[in-house]
């Protein structure tokens, strides 16, 4: 199909051109991504002639759930990784976990691989491998693309997490609680999209924060 053979000359200069538009010269797109927004290029100019890509099957479509990603700054923010570097490290990293580090690793991998999610308290003192633990699930994930938020429960271990944040400035939970209450942003909201995309989010220290602060964020 002409589509297979010439896609990539099509979309050379789309990430240059998103590089431009959103004043960052770091953006890097996957190849599922680049396909993507040349589909839609492509859908643009068509309709323009009131044709449609759906004209010419089996062409394929744009989808609009990756361009609602591109889009979106926050889950710009979090796709801001290179994709083969996070496969690199998986690699390098997963032979070095113990048998109880490989146990929760499965558990966490294999519960957003089968969409059946979960929620996972990880225990254990100083020196046990919990910060290594996190990276390496980390980096599995994001090897596939997805994304995952890191937030702390204080804003000196939020410094420590990869893109992390509070959870406070995360999920826009009020300081001052009265009772659990619910996060201050809209279902519409680009914030609100972001979660939906989310694989998982990691709280660390999470112990440490209120009960009606963990009710809140659950919430969301």
């Amino acid at each position: 199909m002409l589509w297979d053979k010439h896609w990539e000359d099509l979309s050379n200069d789309l990430e240059r051109r998103l590089q431009r538009e959103h004043q960052n010269p770091g953006l890097t797109l996957s190849v599922d991504q680049r396909k993507n927004i040349c589909l839609y290029e492509l859908e643009l100019i068509m309709r323009k002639n009131g044709r449609s890509l759906k004209d010419y099957p089996p062409m394929p479509l744009p989808s609009s759930d990756m361009l609602l990603q591109l889009r979106n700054r926050f889950i710009r923010e979090q796709l801001d990784y290179d994709i083969s570097i996070e496969a690199e490290n998986i690699q390098m990293m997963l032979p070095s976990l113990n048998s109880d580090q490989i146990d929760i690793f499965s558990t966490v991998v294999n519960a957003d691989d089968s969409n059946h999610g979960g929620r996972f308290f990880v225990y254990g003192s100083g020196g046990t491998g919990k910060i290594y633990l996190r990276k390496v699930i980390v980096a599995a994930l994001r090897s596939k693309g997805k994304i995952i938020l890191s937030v702390a429960s204080s804003g000196i271990a939020a410094l420590l997490l990869p893109f992390g944040k509070t959870v406070h400035a995360m999920f826009k939970i009020p300081i001052n609680l009265i009772e659990a209450t619910y996060c201050l942003f809209s279902k519409h909201s680009e914030l609100a999209n972001l979660i939906r995309q989310t694989s998982l989010s990691i709280w660390d220290e999470a112990p440490m924060s209120h009960q009606w602060v963990i009710e809140t964020g659950d919430s969301s």
